[in-house]
């Protein structure tokens, strides 16, 4: 199995970056040779270990698109398709055998990725706007986690003052915050669609996550939803409906008093918040042009 994984992730290493969108992709989009030791590998996979590998392989790809674009969604439904391509690529693999010509490679590599290209097409449809006529290569947008004094001084948190439980949307894979907040004995959780699911942190996406109506105290989002929310908002085809469907149930999961952190701020629909049930405070990020936000419930 580690061997398998070692092969994908050297796989996905060397189709990093690369334009889905450009029609000349045979130069450029390739799969490192399969020795027969590998193809009989995956041929004698059992079940749970090939859901293992599947698991694996559809993680580190949606994980790679987002590097190229951070404003690409990927639902629950979205990731079942790529599940699905993967699936396809695995039968194939099988099917090519261990004496298998290069004409059989590059049919499955053809097909794989259109397949790839589709599936992109259909879950981003923005994507082919932007990328079909760039270049072969794309620049790999960094998606790094930031300190959690970084993000506590960025959205002007008084630890002294948070009311638990606190949740942390789009806490990242390691979900640095919530674990800071942890060791200050404050009950905290997170969720990222890339979070390994454990007691603390869920992987969730951050659209389809549930939040109840007041249970939690404070709520916290750095340059996550509402970095995305903005996004949405200036496309002509965005999901921004959706997106302030959420952010409404957001603060309606505040207890009273509890208060959620976000940046970039949303003047948009915060100019439209009830007075009376929300108090709203701005904080200009020094040197850009943005400001966070700090929405308090009343009531």
């Amino acid at each position: 199995m580690e061997l398998l994984k070692k092969h994908i992730t050297e796989q996905i290493k060397t189709s990093q970056g690369k334009n889905l969108f450009n029609d000349n992709y045979q130069p450029i989009f390739n799969f490192l040779a399969l020795s027969p030791e590998l193809i009989k590998r995956v041929q004698n996979l059992d079940k749970a270990a090939e859901e293992e590998l599947l698991d694996f392989v559809s993680q580190k790809a949606a994980l790679e698109f987002g590097k190229v674009n951070q404003y690409y969604s990927f639902d629950s439904n979205s990731l079942t398709m790529l599940r699905k391509i993967y699936i396809q690529l695995l039968g194939e693999i099988k099917a090519l055998g261990i004496s298998h010509t290069q004409e059989g490679m590059n049919a499955t590599k053809e097909k794989h990725f259109y397949r790839l290209r589709t599936w992109l097409s259909i879950t981003n449809g923005f994507a082919k706007e932007i990328f079909q006529n760039q270049g072969d290569e794309l620049e790999n947008i960094p998606c790094s986690e930031y300190s959690a004094q970084l993000q506590i001084q960025l959205l002007g948190i008084e630890t002294s003052k948070i009311k638990g439980p606190l949740l942390d949307i789009g806490c990242g894979i390691e979900g640095r915050l919530v674990k800071y907040f942890r060791s200050l004995n404050i009950e905290a959780y997170g969720i990222d669609r890339f979070a390994e699911t454990d007691s603390i942190l869920q992987k969730a996406d951050w659209l389809e996550y549930e939040y109840k109506s007041k249970s939690w105290g404070t709520i916290i989002s750095n340059l996550g939803f509402s970095n995305h929310f903005n996004h949405h908002n200036s496309r002509i085809n965005g999901n921004y409906l959706e997106y302030a469907n959420k952010y409404m149930e957001i603060l309606e999961s505040l207890k009273i008093h509890g208060t959620f952190y976000y940046a970039p701020g949303l003047s948009f629909i915060e100019q439209y918040l009830d007075e009376n049930k929300y108090k709203v405070e701005k904080f200009d990020i020094s040197g850009t042009n943005f400001y966070s936000a700090k929405i308090r419930c009343l009531e």
